[in-house]
């Protein structure tokens, strides 16, 4: 089990709970997709968990910035149920780093993504 915790200047939001069945390593594999890239891509790269309460997705410009939006999302059985949706950029060549970070977290995932 995770933690996730996303914090902004106006919000701060977290589910403990996250990763029941181990969709995490998968998020691994996301990233190492994302640090294969030989240079920026035109389409939209996401990862969403099998409970469907985290998903990712990723765009890069021409000029190599990395745009991450990411969603969080409350327990659909909660009384109050939340969404919450941050965007964090980030630079191509930063993406590497990304995906070690993503490893040590997580584990090393089952498949490299086809992107």
């Amino acid at each position: 089990m995770f933690i996730i915790k996303i914090s902004s200047t106006e919000m701060t939001v977290q589910r403990e709970d996250l990763f029941s069945t181990g969709s995490y390593e998968w998020l691994t594999d996301f990233f190492e997709g994302l640090a294969s890239q030989d240079k920026p891509w035109q389409d939209i790269k996401d990862w969403e968990s099998w409970e469907k309460e985290f998903r990712i997705s990723a765009t890069c410009t021409s000029l190599g910035q990395v745009y991450f939006d990411i969603q969080l999302a409350s327990n659909p059985e909660d009384e109050e149920a939340w969404v919450a949706r941050f965007k964090i950029r980030s630079d191509f060549g930063a993406l590497p780093q990304l995906a070690k970070n993503a490893k040590a977290i997580f584990g090393p995932g089952p498949n490299a993504p086809d992107f």
